[in-house]
C-alpha cells in the first residue's frame, strides 16, 4: 500500500496529471485577510457583460485555474487568491453570463472568449493586476486597471487593499 502511494505522488509530481485535471478557486467575496501563502490577482471587467468564468493557465506541469459562477458584473473587479510562487500565471479564456457555454461531445469548448494575457510569476505576497476585459464591446483587453473600478474596489475591501500593489499603482 505505501509502494503504490508512493509511485502515485512521484508520477504526480513527474507530471502524469491529467490534461483534465484542473483547480478549482474561489473569488474573494468579502473583505477579509488572505492566507499568508497567498497572493491575490485582480481582473477586471470593462465591458457591457457580467463575467462569470476565468480560466488561467500556469506552467507546466500545473494544471488550469478555474474561477467560475461569480458574476463580475461591468464595471467590477475580481480578486482571486492564488498561492504564491504559481509560475507563468496567464489569463487563457473567460465565458459571459449572456452567452451559453459548454462542452461538445467532441471534447472542444464553446462559448468561452479566448485572451491569452502576458504570463506573470507570483513571487511575493501582494496584489497583481492581470487584465481588464470589455465583454460586450469590441474593445481588446486590456493590461492597464480602470482607475475608478480601483477606487470602487479599494474602498470595498480595505483589508485587502492594505496588501502592496505589485505591478500597478492605486488611485488616490
Amino acid at each position: 500500500m505505501k509502494s503504490w502511494a508512493l509511485a502515485l505522488c512521484i508520477a504526480l509530481a513527474l507530471g502524469g496529471c491529467s490534461q483534465n485535471f484542473s483547480l478549482n478557486f474561489d473569488a474573494v467575496t468579502v473583505d477579509k485577510d488572505i492566507e499568508d501563502n497567498r497572493a491575490v490577482i485582480l481582473v477586471g471587467n470593462g465591458g457591457t457583460a457580467a463575467i462569470d468564468y476565468l480560466q488561467f493557465t500556469q506552467a507546466a506541469p500545473m494544471p488550469p485555474i478555474n474561477v467560475r459562477g461569480k458574476n463580475v458584473q461591468p464595471n467590477g473587479i475580481l480578486a482571486v487568491p492564488i498561492p504564491v510562487g504559481t509560475k507563468s500565471l496567464s489569463l487563457a479564456s473567460y465565458a459571459r453570463t449572456d452567452r451559453p457555454t459548454g462542452v461538445m461531445p467532441t471534447g472542444s469548448y464553446y462559448g468561452h472568449i479566448p485572451v491569452n494575457t502576458a504570463a506573470i510569476d507570483i513571487d511575493t505576497k501582494g496584489i497583481y493586476y492581470i487584465v481588464t476585459l470589455f465583454p460586450g464591446r469590441t474593445d481588446a483587453p486590456s493590461p492597464a486597471p480602470d482607475p475608478a473600478a480601483l477606487q470602487q474596489f479599494r474602498q470595498a475591501h480595505p483589508r485587502l487593499a492594505q496588501l502592496p500593489a505589485l505591478n500597478f499603482a492605486w488611485p488616490y
